[in-house]
């Protein structure tokens, strides 16, 4: 029934079997990072007074917007690490790291018995959230200008589907014993869910993460490769040495200039030093490798190749430990130091705080107490 309408749909963005294949992937793992957030929304001040026994009423708010804050703060000094880390490792292998990482974090925060272990776990997970970056770049390496647009609408419909879901799941499932008023004959069972009340959301988001790890093993191939393959190309195709030789004097007289603007400039220009850098450390790393293979085909070899074949070994870590964090400055400083770059990062800094703000003080807001002004105080007045 709904299959046609589907291939017609695929038909005309230009969507084959292979990219069906990594919208689905990346469909399935992202809400590993906006189930995480949405979770928390229906049981946070109950679950903050859980933790906080004697607090004052007033104060509930206060301590519950730390918990929510924590997972982002975590995310801030997370995110560069991960995408500097996709691009040097891979966009698969980074996917399946960083949402098992969240699964361990989703089920420790289960077995949470204070608020500062609460506090420190969701920071913990916000910084391995890198499924948020990692996932995005994956759309925008494996779409063409033609389904560019579908790419990222498939994922921010799998992040409203997963803000819809996660509150509805984790709302029906935090502290059955008290929502449904159940008796429970004296085991692990009762036990289990009185000392720790909040567990079942935190382990519903630890399937969704795993969930999203077997999407990404099944589903999703390696982009990198291709991206690296057409910067390659680009690069050959600029700064050809052929080109030269191809183009008469006659030729580059009649030749037009066409203007191109400050800010495209710009760009080029970092890239391309960004690419110099690149390949004046993998000249370094390949040399390296060179030295490593001539230990391997000497073979039995006297006493001191052992010696130096290790100290070509911690050389070779020590380039590549370097080029990592070359590359990781590079980028930093290409986006605090381009104009477009920056522009965009601050307009969507603005958009995430209206709508993170939206998301998490609503809730607190409607649990809070009459006297302190809640929602409903708001809506007689």
């Amino acid at each position: 029934m709904f299959m046609k309408p589907l291939k017609s749909l695929f038909a005309k963005y230009g969507i084959d079997r292979e990219l069906a294949k990594i919208y689905i992937a990346c469909f399935i793992v992202f809400p590993a990072n906006s189930y995480s957030v949405a979770m928390l929304y229906p049981f946070l001040s109950a679950m903050t007074k859980f933790f906080l026994p004697g607090i004052d009423t007033a104060l509930v708010n206060r301590y519950a917007g730390v918990i929510v804050g924590a997972f982002f703060t975590g995310r801030i000094f997370g995110s560069f690490l991960w995408g500097s880390l996709a691009d040097h490792f891979g966009r698969k292998p980074i996917l399946i790291a960083s949402a098992t990482l969240m699964a361990i974090c989703s089920f420790m925060l289960a077995f949470s018995v204070s608020y500062v272990m609460t506090v420190v776990f969701r920071v913990v997970l916000g910084f391995c959230s890198g499924v948020f970056v990692v996932s995005r770049a994956v759309i925008s390496e494996s779409s063409s200008n033609v389904n560019h647009t579908f790419g990222f609408s498939v994922l921010t419909c799998s992040w409203l589907v997963s803000a819809v879901i996660a509150p509805l799941l984790s709302g029906l499932s935090a502290d059955p014993i008290s929502q449904y008023n159940l008796t429970l004959p004296d085991g692990t069972l009762k036990s289990f869910l009185t000392n720790f009340p909040y567990s079942p959301p935190f382990l519903l988001n630890t399937l969704v993460c795993i969930a999203g790890v077997l999407a990404v093993i099944f589903l999703l191939p390696e982009t990198l490769d291709k991206v690296k393959k057409r910067r390659l190309n680009n690069l050959s195709e600029t700064v050809s040495p052929d080109v030269h030789e191809v183009i008469e004097p006659e030729s580059k007289a009649s030749h037009t200039t066409i203007p191109v603007p400050d800010v495209l400039f710009t760009d080029c220009q970092g890239h391309i030093s960004h690419v110099s850098s690149e390949d004046i450390d993998s000249s370094e790393s390949k040399q390296c490798n060179r030295e490593l293979e001539m230990e391997d085909l000497a073979g039995s070899a006297p006493t001191n190749s052992s010696t130096k074949t290790y100290t070509v070994k911690c050389l070779h870590a020590l380039i590549n430990a370097h080029t990592s964090a070359r590359r990781w400055f590079a980028d930093v400083k290409f986006i605090l130091f381009n104009k477009v770059t920056l522009l965009v990062f601050l307009t969507h800094c603005l958009f995430a705080v209206v709508d993170t703000g939206f998301d998490a003080i609503y809730s607190l807001w409607c649990a809070s107490p009459l006297y302190l002004g809640n929602i409903f105080l708001m809506l007689v007045m």
